[in-house]
């Protein structure tokens, strides 16, 4: 089986080419963003199949938004509560993420991507709403001292399965995460 991807337009609507000088060399991706990072901005700026526009800005505003502030502020912000907490989690059973791995079996790789962005977006929301940076220095109450282990419980499972749904696409970053 083949699989090709659409027409990938310069944001301007046309074409990139070698000869209009258009083009977005993925070693300087790599080069900037690194591997993982240039995968995932490849598959989630443009759906699989489709055409679509690649342009040096979306990828910037794609790293900061999602990756960094994303994903990045997460995975920094639980692993640091958790040690501050003195908690011990320990990994859960082979997580995984059907609607990640439903969407990756039917070529919809960015749907992937999105689902995995909307867990990384609820756990974000979680920790705002439930602010378990003041339950840890308000520990000493036994009340508070179990709802912020239930709290940063529920935000590493979270990234457990973020990091099983990212695996294909960002395989490195996925390995890190766990």
């Amino acid at each position: 089986t083949v699989y090709v991807h659409g027409l990938v337009r310069d944001g301007e609507g046309q074409k990139m080419s070698k000869s209009l000088g258009n083009v977005i060399d993925p070693n300087e991706l790599v080069d900037r963003y690194g591997v993982d990072a240039t995968r995932y901005l490849l598959m989630s700026a443009v759906k699989f199949g489709s055409d679509g526009d690649l342009t040096r800005s979306s990828f910037d505003d794609l790293y900061t938004g999602q990756l960094s502030n994303g994903l990045g502020n997460l995975l920094q912000r639980t692993v640091t509560l958790i040690a501050r907490a003195g908690l011990k989690i320990e990994p859960g059973a082979a997580p995984s993420c059907a609607d990640i791995d439903a969407d990756i079996e039917a070529l919809r790789l960015d749907d992937g991507l999105r689902h995995a962005w909307k867990i990384v977006n609820d756990a974000n929301q979680r920790l705002e709403a439930s602010k378990p940076w003041e339950l840890l220095v308000s520990k000493q109450q036994t009340a508070n001292s179990k709802q912020l282990e239930t709290v940063l419980t529920t935000a590493y499972r979270q990234l457990e399965t973020i990091a099983a749904g990212l695996a294909p696409y960002m395989p490195e970053t996925s390995e890190l995460i766990f």
